[in-house]
């Protein structure tokens, strides 16, 4: 029952039906939870839906039942960097070669993982860019810094190679300095849409080193002017009320934060904030295009938000567009988010955006009439005998309307043409799912599978739409030649001559496995060699004697 629905699941996920794929194998997994196979293919079927946190999960249930299997770790890896998790998927691609070190997937997800990372080393480089040193002296949480000769010669270090900072991050003064660059000390906290520039819990203060006798005495840090102060606290009053969800007490506040500090990017994204809130989108994104702009100071210089900040700022413009339904502006804001900052969170979002626009994509395209135009033109090149022209037009008309079942039958009639019949089955089931009482998509969907030579599936199909139309007589026609196919495979089989790929197709069919893993049906097929008469009292059985009649018609059981 667990490889059945396996199989169920392996069919699903070729057919990019992920959600009945993940049925069908979560299936299979509590049947069979030591199979490490099974978690496998979960796990890449949630990561085809952008579900990334189940697809880990997955994965490294994959690696604990089978530590020794380099596509778990490959599973792991993709999962980790969907996640935006690079040196965890790096790890993960590392240990998969040290199990399969001529694995290609494991080497091209490595490289693509250090490629990610590089990047990200990249952007830190351009935060080191310019006059650090300056900054170091004037800014008030860095001027303490100055006059340290260990930490500039750090900062000129990693200045010249980015990647050294890595060495670094166990200083408090490097990430003190980090902070500043990306702008982290008045930078906004929390969830994706709410202001929360609220003090998290303070950590305990690194310790400082012992005082030699060249150090200067600590300087105390400068008192803000007074207009910054003023612009806090009226910042801080804002947020209070914002948490009470009083929207037009925190924009008053906010408001008065700004007259104080106009050109202070967290308190407009807060301000934007409240406007999401409010549902007034419109602001709420003009708010965040005034964030993502340059502004010209007083002085000539140019202020630009940091990469934290400009992510933000295009994540929450982009969560308005989504509350609008613009998901092409949507998506063009989380991709220039993550292009700023790599975040699990907005690429989930992203993938929601265009799973979105494609639907309704979908859904505008439609047009009956235009899809009744494309159906002529098919039928017309049907008749020249021009098939692949045909395929195109059908196949068009059902983009444009693919609610008629009558598209896809003509679609697998051509396909059957062109010996695409596995092509030609799955329309004929398309079909048959939009309209279950066609008999036209039974007697095609029959056909086909008689001269794939399973035949035991075209009686079953045939024995559906005899249902249907008892009187059919192209369905009378059709089960009679089955029947003679099957009297000649049986014919051959005696002779010796077995047609091993009818067998083998069979055998992979999970219904006949179903029935050959039955202990009963062991039994059965037991007695039928050694025990002839016992052998009859189990055909009493409609069951048996039905699975008996399907491994005759598949050509797995010889009748003599």
């Amino acid at each position: 029952m667990a490889l059945e629905a396996k199989n169920k699941g392996n069919a699903a996920f070729q057919s990019g039906n992920y959600e009945e794929a993940v049925k069908y194998f979560t299936e299979a997994i509590n049947l069979d939870p030591n199979n490490h196979i099974l978690y496998s293919n979960r796990s890449g079927a949630y990561a085809s839906l952008k579900q990334y946190d189940d697809a880990l999960k997955d994965a490294e249930k994959t690696v604990q039942l089978k530590p020794d299997w380099g596509k778990g770790y490959s599973r792991l890896g993709f999962a980790h960097y969907s996640l935006g998790n690079i040196k965890e998927a790096i790890e993960s691609y590392d240990k998969g070669l040290k199990v399969e070190p001529t694995n290609v997937q494991l080497q091209q997800g490595l490289q693509e993982a250090k490629n990610a990372l590089r990047s990200e080393f990249d952007q830190i480089g351009n935060l080191f860019r310019g006059d650090l040193i300056t900054k170091v002296r004037t800014h008030p949480k860095l001027v303490q810094y100055a006059n340290q000769p260990d930490f500039i010669k750090i900062v000129e270090e990693i200045q010249a190679n980015p990647k050294s900072v890595a060495k670094y991050l166990q200083d408090h003064r490097v990430m003190t300095l980090f902070s500043v660059l990306i702008g982290m000390d008045q930078a906004n906290f929390g969830s994706e849409d709410t202001p929360m520039d609220f003090p998290r819990s303070t950590p305990p203060p690194s310790p400082s080193p012992p005082p030699t006798k060249e150090a200067p005495p600590k300087p105390k840090e400068p008192e803000l002017p007074p207009e910054k102060k003023e612009s806090n606290e009226a910042k801080e009053r804002g947020n209070q009320l914002y948490k009470k969800r009083d929207f037009d007490g925190a924009l008053a506040e906010y408001d008065k934060a700004l007259s104080h500090d106009p050109n202070n990017f967290s308190i407009i994204l807060n301000k934007a904030a409240v406007y999401f809130e409010k549902n007034e989108h419109d602001k709420c994104i003009e708010l965040c295009k005034q964030v993502i702009t340059p502004i010209t100071l007083e002085d000539g210089s140019t202020k630009y938000a940091d990469f934290q900040t400009s992510a933000k700022a295009y994540s929450r413009m982009a969560n308005s567009y989504m509350k609008l339904e613009d998901y092409d502006n949507a998506i063009e804001a989380y991709n220039k988010s993550l292009t700023e900052v790599s975040n699990g969170n907005i690429l989930q979002s992203l993938r929601k955006a265009e799973k979105l626009k494609k639907e309704r994509d979908a859904k505008a395209y439609i047009d009956p009439q235009i899809s009744q135009q494309e159906k002529e033109k098919g039928n017309e090149l049907f008749k020249k005998q021009d098939y692949p022209e045909a395929i195109k037009a059908y196949s068009e008309a059902i983009r444009r309307n693919p609610d008629d079942h009558v598209l896809y039958s003509n679609r697998a009639a051509t396909y059957t043409k062109l010996g695409e019949f596995q092509l030609g089955l799955n329309d004929c089931d398309e079909a048959l799912k939009r309209n279950p009482n066609f008999v036209k998509a039974y007697i095609r969907k029959a056909h086909l599978e008689t001269v794939m030579k399973q035949y035991h599936k075209a009686l079953e199909t045939y024995d559906k739409a005899v249902k249907l139309e008892p009187e059919n007589e192209e369905i009378r026609e059709g089960v009679n030649r089955v029947v003679s196919l099957i009297n000649q495979q049986q014919e051959a089989a005696s002779q010796g001559k077995v047609d091993k790929e009818a067998v083998k197709q069979a055998m992979a069919d999970p219904e006949i496995q179903h029935i050959l893993q039955d202990s009963r049906m062991r039994e059965v097929l037991a007695d039928l060699q050694s025990d002839p008469t016992r052998a009859q009292h189990h055909l009493s059985d409609p069951q048996i004697l039905k699975n008996i009649q399907k491994l005759v018609s598949a050509g797995i059981l010889q009748v003599k």
